[in-house]
């Protein structure tokens, strides 16, 4: 772990923000950051990952994380504007809480890779660790995750890339200069700053296109394209696509991955090899109604990915 004594304390906004790997063994909960008013952590056992922001009280965000190995290299970023706490993995955000307030200041230590001499310690490697007296975009954070930071860069209060591999300071390349101590922990190899992971664990998808106004008599022509408008490719296994009018659900089997910029469409009751072969095997009269309906795409937690109307 690191310990930094006179750690950075922003109050009306702040960015938190690592690359971590656990171990495989690694089955308790591991603060990646830890400061007396805010928190970052994930654990492996029940695949979670939580920012906290202590304001008089303690509140957090939680995102569960199927379908991210994290015995692997993933970016872990925690946002709080003022109004709204964000969570990101590899730039993309994967769940918010609503909350308007302060956060507390603390001259107390922070501790990088661990709750503090009592544990929570990270079992696995952690670099390019950050705090930001200000709430990054998802674009900001994709940008900065995929290179070394200068350290001048604006409202940047802490860097730490644990890159030194020797000695036993933990350097703040921010214009602070909070650096820490390395108790307990030892220098390895870190990994490649411009690899980033080839799995997004939500992508930008979208629903691209509904079409409905079918010319066939068993509307089986009807279909929901789905869009992959990000960089990296999404998972879409235990993924399902939901009509609202007609009660019907499409579960995309286990496997299916949408590479970056790939189209796929889920027909109503029609095969078609070149767009996938995704469909709902629907009855006479076809999923979508032309009376109104909503396509819903929800991914495996059933969070709400993404929605699209028929007036």
């Amino acid at each position: 772990m690191y310990k930094l004594k006179t750690p950075p304390s922003p109050t009306d906004a702040i960015t938190v923000s690592c690359w971590a790997k656990n171990a495989a063994n690694a089955i308790k909960t591991s603060r990646l950051l830890r400061h007396p008013s805010y928190i970052l952590e994930h654990n492996l056992r029940d695949k979670s990952f939580t920012f906290y922001i202590y304001s008089g009280t303690w509140y957090s965000c939680t995102a569960k994380l199927t379908d991210v190995d994290m015995t692997k290299w993933h970016h872990y970023t925690g946002t709080f504007d003022g109004n709204i706490i964000r969570l990101y993995v590899d730039g993309v955000e994967v769940n918010n809480t609503v909350f308007s307030g302060k956060i507390d200041i603390s001259t107390n230590p922070m501790y990088i890779g661990s709750n503090d001499k009592a544990g929570y310690f990270v079992y696995g490697k952690i670099a390019e660790a950050q705090v930001w007296k200000k709430a990054l975009s998802a674009d900001q954070i994709k940008a900065n995750m995929s290179q070394g930071l200068t350290g001048n860069e604006d409202c940047l209060v802490g860097y730490w890339p644990l890159n030194k591999g020797y000695g036993d300071i933990a350097t703040d390349e921010s214009p602070n200069k909070k650096h820490g101590t390395i108790v307990n922990a030892v220098w390895d190899e870190q990994f490649p700053i411009d690899v980033i992971p080839t799995v997004a664990p939500f992508s930008e998808v979208k629903i691209s296109d509904l079409f409905y106004k079918s010319t066939d008599d068993h509307k089986a022509d009807q279909y929901v394209e789905i869009t992959n408008t990000g960089t990296i490719a999404a998972d879409l296994s235990g993924w399902t696509l939901n009509s609202s009018t007609k009660d019907k659900k499409y579960y995309f089997p286990q496997g299916i991955k949408l590479e970056p910029g790939q189209k796929i469409k889920v027909y109503s009751n029609k095969y078609e090899a070149e767009s996938g072969g995704f469909l709902f095997y629907s009855e006479r009269g076809g999923v979508w109604s032309n009376k109104g309906d909503t396509a819903t795409l929800l991914n495996a937690e059933g969070k709400k990915v993404d929605t699209r109307d028929i007036p």
